[in-house]
């Protein structure tokens, strides 16, 4: 009975072993036999008709539209988000898609080259800047390609989106094209794309021509205001005839004024009279500042003191809190390392793309811990980047900047 049992279980490993090779063995057939092939990764203009497609509600959708200010969140659909698919995107935008078949393009397609522009802009190769300068001012951008539609150019005006795409690519060479084209324009849409990308480069020369050119046009162009309080540094209480007449003390008559002629004019009696609207409050407010340092009881205490309205006066006040420092208050030193860093894209806006990136990183930041001497060194090599002059026409000769205000 013990010998049949071993020999019962001798048997039954053998099986065991024999059987397990087999299955072994039979496994990579079976495995091969429902293999299946490998999908083919979608082309790039796939890429780019799904991401419209996917985003498309009757117009742009909100994902890739303007935000109000600032940098958009735009993202490209994975796979045009690289660089390797810029000549395909540069071609497209430039000549439009070559659909087999289709006499017309379609009005998604015209969608399509709006999508790619920004595309372009978020990827930040250099290769895409000439392509978009060209379109941004090709005024008859492939008017014989696409169906006819009688607001298809208003809806989604190209040079707005290659604006803002150039804005997005972050190339310094941009912001004269821009502000050129912007003088083109007087629709609203159009209008507002271009100058969120001029506001972008946080350029303080642009801020002459943006007052200019929004005093002349016939409406009042939404979120203007956002856009001049980002370059400038200065808030006015809109929202308060009292308030508003405290902010500016030069303008008469203020509540005799429609709302949209009141914005205009304030913020051109902003920059002709800035200098004397920076002193005004950054003298009184010094004073009071001053006064409490000095009768605080330890250092801790003064740290705590807040500037007030110092800064009232936008970016117009820093050659006046350098001039101080030059006396001898190195406490305002944090100030003005705080509203230099206020025009470094660098800081203000992260994740840009690599050119924008590498474009704002040239600006000179000064840390908060700076001593008098490296914050006036500074302020030496780099003021021209601070300060307001009225002759903008060195960066902008071919604009005329000399149109009849409404100033009363």
């Amino acid at each position: 009975m013990r010998v049949l049992n071993w020999r019962v279980i001798t048997l039954c490993i053998v099986v065991s072993v024999v059987l397990s090779g087999a299955i072994t063995s039979l496994t990579p057939l079976s495995q091969d036999k429902y293999t299946q092939s490998p999908v083919p990764s979608p082309s790039p203009y796939e890429l780019l008709e799904t991401a419209v497609k996917n985003s498309w509600e009757g117009g742009i959708h909100r994902s890739y539209s303007l935000l109000q200010t600032g940098v958009s969140s735009f993202r490209p659909i994975q796979g045009l988000d690289n660089p390797e698919v810029v000549p395909f995107l540069n071609d497209f935008v430039v000549n439009g898609p070559n659909l087999p078949g289709e006499k017309k393009l379609r009005l998604r397609s015209y969608v399509e080259c709006c999508y790619a522009t920004l595309c372009l802009g978020y990827i930040g190769d250099k290769r895409a800047f000439e392509p978009l300068v060209k379109v941004m001012q090709d005024e008859d951008y492939l008017a014989d390609e696409f169906e006819s539609s009688s607001d298809y150019d208003r809806r989604y005006p190209i040079s707005g989106y290659t604006a803002l795409a150039l804005g997005y690519l972050g190339d310094t060479r941009a912001i004269e094209p821009l502000l050129i084209e912007m003088e083109k324009h007087k629709s609203e849409r159009t209008s507002s794309l271009i100058i969120t990308a001029i506001v972008m480069f946080r350029d303080i020369r642009t801020i002459k021509p943006i007052i200019t050119y929004t005093s002349s046009l016939k409406f009042y162009l939404s979120g203007i205001n956002e856009y001049l309080e980002q370059l400038t540094g200065v808030r006015f209480r809109f929202g308060s005839s009292i308030a508003l007449k405290e902010d500016i003390k030069y303008i008469p008559e203020l509540e005799k004024m429609d709302l949209t002629d009141v914005r205009k004019v304030v913020w051109q009696y902003w920059w002709k009279y800035r200098d004397e609207y920076a002193k005004q409050w950054f003298d009184q407010s010094y004073s009071i500042y001053k006064r409490r340092r000095e009768n605080a009881p330890d250092e801790e205490a003064r740290k705590k003191i807040g500037i007030g309205n110092m800064l009232r006066g936008g970016v117009a006040a820093l050659p006046l809190l350098i001039e101080t420092i030059e006396k001898g208050d190195e406490s305002l030193i944090p100030v003005v390392a705080g509203k230099t860093k206020q025009y470094n894209l660098s800081d203000t806006n992260k994740g840009l793309p690599p050119l924008a990136q590498a474009e704002t990183d040239k600006v000179k930041r000064l840390p908060p811990t700076a001593t008098r001497a490296e914050t006036l060194d500074c302020w030496a090599k780099n003021k021209d980047q601070w300060i307001l002059k009225d002759n903008d026409e060195v960066l902008l000769p071919s604009l005329n900047l000399n149109r009849d205000s409404v100033l009363p």
